[in-house]
């Protein structure tokens, strides 16, 4: 790709990122409004029951005032949709762009590594957007609405801090999980072989496949490289889950001459590898796959066909 190009595919980067940060403020604003709509619509009904509003005089207007937060509840509910579905498409094709420009081989290894870095960064934002800010936002409520009720009513104040108490842990597990997708905490903690072997070992928690893996420990002090393999299994799994249909699994990780040797094959469903990288969800994992593995210098051979499983091998230069 020559500089024009990639000066042309910058800039619609660019505007796309410029058009979904507005929306993603917008969208946190309808959550807010749904979450407070919803409170009010709850404290109506509570006021005013079915009886009253068939049978009191006094509760029609009542009654019209609770159908017209309803309808607003629904409209706000049906922009939120339509917009959600305007942030997604958004991202997709920053996803897309971002993943052409790292997969373009006239660039260098630093910005490689720059555009990958970018790719995991509105990753992280996005992910925190979706999940954690939305419960906070919606802890936040509840708090409010606690503050409120808590001398009048105290046993739904009682309620409503027990559901902001199971939404915070939700956050925070949420929250976990982004760090975790930073670096996998529990290699620190058990080493990289354990490590490698406890995530294979959870993978196949529910007993669903035939899981065979020969894992050696690796005479290896960079990090990184430690942590890519760790990914590129973890990414390799998750694809057979996802895509594969398989049942039988088998893993290696050893040390060859000169290189570590990673290699994953599944008894799956397989696909064609011409049109697995067109607008399919394979597309985006094994690409990121391929990226780690460059960015060490290293080579990654897909092999598949229809109806003939997947056998991944990757090669990466030894750093000792």
């Amino acid at each position: 790709m020559n500089d024009a190009s990639r000066f042309k595919l910058q800039s619609v980067l660019n505007t796309l990122e410029t058009e979904a940060d507005p929306i993603a403020v917008k969208l946190e604003e309808y959550h807010n409004e749904i979450a407070r709509l919803e409170k009010l619509t709850e404290a109506m009904k509570e006021r005013c029951s079915e009886a009253d509003l068939v049978f009191s005089p006094r509760s029609s207007k009542q009654g019209e005032e609770l159908k017209q937060k309803l309808n607003n509840l629904e409209e706000v509910k049906k922009k939120c949709s339509k917009l959600q579905e305007r942030y997604e498409q958004l991202n997709q094709n920053i996803d897309l762009i971002v993943e052409v420009l790292s997969c373009d081989s006239d660039i260098d290894a630093t910005k490689n590594g720059l555009v990958y870095q970018e790719q995991d960064r509105h990753r992280i934002a996005r992910d925190l957007h979706d999940t954690a800010l939305q419960h906070l936002a919606n802890i936040v409520e509840k708090l409010d609405s606690c503050k409120d009720s808590i001398d009048e009513n105290p046993l739904k104040a009682k309620m409503e801090l027990s559901m902001a108490r199971h939404t915070l842990n939700e956050s925070i597990d949420e929250i976990r999980g982004v760090i975790y997708d930073l670096r996998p905490m529990v290699m620190d903690a058990e080493g990289f072989h354990q490590s490698l072997i406890d995530m294979i070992e959870l993978f196949n928690e529910d007993q669903k496949f035939e899981v065979t893996y020969d894992i050696e420990e690796l005479a290896c002090d960079d990090q990184i490289v430690m942590i890519t393999i760790y990914r590129i299994i973890e990414e390799c799994l998750s694809n057979i889950r996802q895509h594969a249909e398989a049942y039988k699994i088998h893993v290696i990780v050893q040390e060859q001459i000169g290189s570590y040797y990673i290699y994953v094959e599944d008894d799956g469903k397989g696909f064609e590898l011409d049109k697995v990288f067109i607008n399919n969800k394979l597309q985006f994992g094994l690409s990121i796959l391929k990226e780690r593995v460059a960015l060490l210098g290293g080579t990654v051979t897909i092999t598949s066909a229809p109806n003939a499983g997947t056998q991944i091998k990757v090669l990466i230069p030894a750093t000792n």
